[in-house]
């Protein structure tokens, strides 16, 4: 009996890159938290985090991060136009 074994592509490289038809990325809790630490970040909130982004080979790590991190700069306008909105008001945005 032949034992066929199958490798994962290593991350970056041609053979790991999307195919269209194929979905890249599901939103989740942790991108959530990170999509929040980023928001909180770009409005001044925070000064900084490090983040331990921990997960086997080819799990889906970067992807997660560069997707969250797209989704973020998409965002941004509107969380600087939130935060401005608040500063004049001097309470929260609705």
């Amino acid at each position: 009996m032949a034992v066929t074994l199958k490798f994962p592509p290593e991350p970056l490289t041609l053979n790991a890159q999307h195919r269209p038809g194929q979905q890249m990325f599901t939103e989740s809790k942790q991108s959530e938290s990170l999509l929040n630490i980023l928001r909180q970040y770009w409005r001044l909130e925070t000064k900084g985090h490090t983040i331990l982004v921990a997960g086997h080979r080819g799990a889906g790590k970067t992807t997660m991060v560069h997707s969250t991190l797209d989704r973020a700069r998409n965002r941004a306008g509107r969380w600087l136009e939130e935060q401005r909105d608040e500063n004049q008001s001097g309470g929260y945005a609705e």
